[in-house]
């Protein structure tokens, strides 16, 4: 899902049929835009870029699409190897990042779609699996990256789900965060680059200090795992879907507590705060 800023115009990705859907909420319009060509793909994540010129569209069938809004015209399409898992674009519209199963993070510019550098960060699972970057961000601030992943012991023991804060320069580990105790779910960094607001199959959203990797907050409450979530542009205010129970809970990221807790009459895999709105 991604939203533009004055929130009228809105992009959805398909589960296995590979298809985005615009909507234009001004003239309740809806059409497809891009089709996926594999015969099986689902839309694994949008992002708009700030500058509301280029969508960027990743797939599980290893296209990562980017769309021009301002021509209706695809300008890129790479082929990653086993799939895209995420990806984000720079807050000054000039770069994006993405990651695959394998545990590479790639950086691609967007005005002429150069690849500027191709990674394997991860390494391997001991004798069967690659460890997939399963989450890639760019700060706001364009200071740093921040990849999720699973990190293993050398006989394939003692699981550990982190996330790393790389230098965009050389993609070295500048701080490791460690605090959940299953699978990081979501994750996002807050509009000043000083949170890193992530959910986790452990039943919890974790705030931390993205200077040092410490927990300022672990926020419970929540049943199941969380799927998704998003931060307001203020940075103060964050939703975060409660699966198990079908509810949006709304969390103060300043003291860490759900502030106030919406039924869904579903589940919640996506979600997305409106420009311009407190929480």
């Amino acid at each position: 899902m991604a939203l533009s800023k004055d929130n009228q115009h809105f992009f959805f990705g398909t589960y296995e049929t590979g298809k985005v859907i615009y909507y234009n909420a001004v003239v309740d319009e809806k059409l497809e835009i891009v089709s996926m060509t594999a015969e099986v793909a689902t839309i694994t994540k949008l992002c708009f870029s700030p500058c509301e010129k280029f969508l960027l569209i990743a797939s599980n069938c290893g296209a990562l699409v980017i769309y021009d809004f301002t021509t209706c015209n695809t300008v890129g399409n790479f082929e990653l190897q086993h799939g895209v898992k995420s990806c984000d674009i720079s807050s000054n519209s000039e770069y994006l990042i993405a990651s695959n199963p394998n545990g590479f993070l790639y950086g691609m510019t967007l005005g002429n779609q150069e690849v500027m550098f191709e990674e394997q960060l991860t390494g391997y699972h001991p004798v069967w699996l690659n460890i997939p970057i399963e989450h890639c961000l760019i700060s706001p601030n364009l200071e740093f990256f921040i990849i999720s992943m699973t990190e293993y012991d050398a006989a394939g023991n003692n699981e550990q789900h982190i996330l790393k804060r790389l230098n965009p320069d050389t993609r070295k580990t500048e701080i490791t965060f460690r605090g959940h105790t299953d699978m990081i779910r979501c994750c996002k960094i807050d509009p000043r680059s000083e949170k890193l607001i992530t959910g986790s199959n452990d039943e919890t959203v974790i705030i931390w200090n993205t200077q040092n990797g410490s927990i300022l907050h672990r926020v419970r409450g929540f049943v199941s795992w969380v799927p998704c979530l998003a931060i307001n542009k203020n940075g103060t205010t964050c939703i975060a879907s409660s699966d198990g129970d079908k509810k949006m809970k709304i969390i103060d990221v300043e003291i860490g507590r759900i502030i106030k807790t919406i039924q869904l009459e579903d589940h919640c895999y996506a979600c997305t705060i409106a420009h311009g709105e407190e929480f």
